[in-house]
């Protein structure tokens, strides 16, 4: 089992450093042919979808008793219904997994699956096999467990790009950090 995480973690390495190369390749490419168009974000912003796509958020979280609810409030309270969310607890020690079984119950919130490891298996791991349990048409999203969407559209957006462009397979967000509020591509 250690070689498969092994062997795993450089294979992500691998994977982050080819998609860095290749992204940075293509934003030189971009930003040397045409920056990207306000037209776009326009004609995205104009633009409704018929139909929403299936999202599955999966937050892979270990020891987040202080942002738990902030972030499935965060989750939870998105302009969209087609998506669940698959929570990995694992093996917090500090109660995350049975405060997020409580925010569960008191809710009465059915689109959430709490997944409560016995034993720590990483973020890694826990992605890997959420992943793997997700139908072939989903659209995977993921929030660490001590992350938050700032904005309640944020679904709404992706469903845009998602349904907007069929050739989109990848995109990627902002993170902001709390609370200094400065802004990073990542």
């Amino acid at each position: 089992m250690l070689v498969f995480y092994i062997l795993a973690g450089v294979a992500l390495v691998i994977a982050a450093y080819v998609l860095k190369y290749a992204l940075g390749a293509w934003i030189k490419y971009r930003n040397k042919t045409t920056p990207f168009p306000a037209s776009f974000c326009k004609e995205l912003e104009s633009f409704h979808p018929a139909t929403e796509k299936s999202f599955v958020i999966i937050v892979p979280s270990f020891n987040n008793k202080l942002w738990y609810q902030k972030n499935l409030d965060s989750i939870c309270k998105q302009n969209y219904s087609n998506y669940r969310i698959i929570y990995i607890d694992d093996a917090s020690t500090d109660g995350t997994g049975a405060l997020v079984e409580a925010y569960i119950a008191e809710r009465g919130y059915k689109q959430i699956t709490l997944i409560k490891n016995q034993n720590n298996k990483g973020a890694l791991a826990n992605l890997y096999h959420a992943i793997h349990a997700c139908n072939d048409d989903d659209i995977v999203v993921t929030v660490d467990g001590d992350d938050w969407f700032t904005r309640n559209d944020v679904l709404t957006l992706l469903n845009k790009v998602y349904t907007h462009n069929p050739n989109v397979w990848l995109t990627y967000g902002q993170i902001q950090n709390y609370p200094a509020d400065k802004w990073f591509c990542c």
